[in-house]
């Protein structure tokens, strides 16, 4: 019911007690907002919530050791109902960090140190990946937004249910205004077009960021309208760029008699090569005297 807002520093908001961000913060906390920047465990009952939640923020950018250490050592804990961990850090086998900088802890480590719950930070992706989880204590939120050209959730929270001592429930919750969409598509058509102008523009396109490169060939006529294509879609979608370098004009016998002179070496040659069915050959060749044509211009 938010009637308590717990707020960790990561790793690209380290708090080390010299950062501006988190000395403007404190002085505009709100009662009901706690920040977590003390290696101590912080009971909430003053918030008439039985938990106590035990922190491992981030000082700095980058470590090679997490900061789960202080809780591993405590002899004893605070006799609240709920304990519950918080942590920011790259968890082992599912946050890439091949270099092992980013406050690295295995869900083992987690696990073991036996708290009733565990929420993390950092890694963008969503963990658990169902939708739905029983009796798991170790989740990831993910980002609220997705953020980037290979996102491809919706931006996630998770709603949690603590029931009985030791029974978690566990909800994935879609919370993003936004999604990314980074497509390929092979276009032989006026058809191939505007199905792809109907997918994108069908449910919310003002919430869509897409980049797509197209490829493939098309008639002449159909090559010189889609510029009004991309106009419309510019104008609908909440950003959109095209990639077209792949997509060609289709050659044919029209093409052949509007570019070059009747009888030439050019003319000959590819007619030749449109009668005979060949259509690598032909584009290939018709790129090739394009080439020299331009080169000689």
């Amino acid at each position: 019911a938010g009637d308590c807002v717990l707020v960790l520093p990561g790793n690209h908001d380290y708090d080390n007690g010299m950062v501006d961000l988190w000395e403007n913060f404190s002085q505009n906390l709100t009662g009901k907002m706690l920040l977590l920047t003390e290696h101590q465990p912080y009971c909430l009952k003053d918030f008439d919530l039985d938990v106590t939640v035990y922190p491992a923020h981030c000082h700095s950018k980058h470590s090679d050791q997490n900061n789960l250490g202080w809780i591993k050592k405590l002899s004893e804990r605070d006799d609240s109902k709920w304990q519950i961990g918080i942590a920011h850090g790259a968890l082992i086998d599912i946050s890439p960090d091949i270099a092992g900088k980013y406050f690295n802890m295995s869900e083992r480590e987690l696990i073991d140190i036996e708290m009733d719950l565990w929420l993390l930070g950092h890694t963008h992706l969503p963990y658990p990946e169902q939708k739905e989880v029983s009796n798991r204590k170790v989740f990831n939120a993910g980002t609220p937004e997705p953020d980037g050209m290979d996102c491809r959730h919706g931006g996630n929270a998770w709603l949690l249910t603590l029931e009985d001592k030791g029974k978690v429930k566990a909800e994935a919750l879609e919370t993003g205004n936004y999604r990314f969409y980074d497509l390929e598509q092979v276009i032989h058509s006026e058809s191939d077009l505007e199905k792809l102008k109907e997918s994108l523009l069908t449910d919310q396109p003002g919430r869509k960021l897409v980049r797509t490169t197209l490829m493939g060939r098309i008639d002449e006529e159909i090559y010189n309208k889609r510029n009004e294509l991309y106009r419309e879609l510019k104008d609908k979608l909440a950003y959109f760029n095209v990639d077209d370098s792949q997509l060609r004009i289709k050659i044919n016998k029209d093409v052949i008699e509007k570019e070059f002179t009747r009888n030439s070496f050019p003319y000959k040659l590819l007619n030749e090569l449109s009668s005979s069915g060949d259509e690598e050959a032909l584009q290939v060749v018709y790129g090739l005297i394009k080439g020299v044509k331009n080169e000689a211009e």
